[in-house]
């Protein structure tokens, strides 16, 4: 089992939009694409790629973790429910 939870899931923000991404079968650059697609939509904005693309990877790797307006536009780019999100609580 790996570390995480006591089922051996690990369930950070940044392991659930890795996992995600994955198993759709998308690129990093990919998941980019789609919160661009669904920021107008939400009222959102998003920064410029180049900078999404350093934010995602901090989230991803654990060494920062989404806001509440960026897992807003994540949940909507991975077509996820927002509480996907929630920590378990110990």
């Amino acid at each position: 089992m790996s570390e995480g939870t006591p089922n051996g899931r690990n369930h950070t923000p940044g392991s659930v939009i890795r996992r995600v991404r994955r198993q759709r079968g998308w690129s990093q650059q990919r998941l980019i694409f789609e919160m661009q697609r669904v920021a107008p939509r939400l009222g959102m904005t998003v920064p410029a790629p180049e900078s999404l693309k350093a934010m995602l990877s901090r989230w991803e790797n654990g060494h920062q973790v989404p806001d509440a307006y960026n897992r807003r536009l994540l949940a909507a780019g991975l077509r996820i429910p927002e509480s996907t999100f929630d920590m378990p609580s110990d």
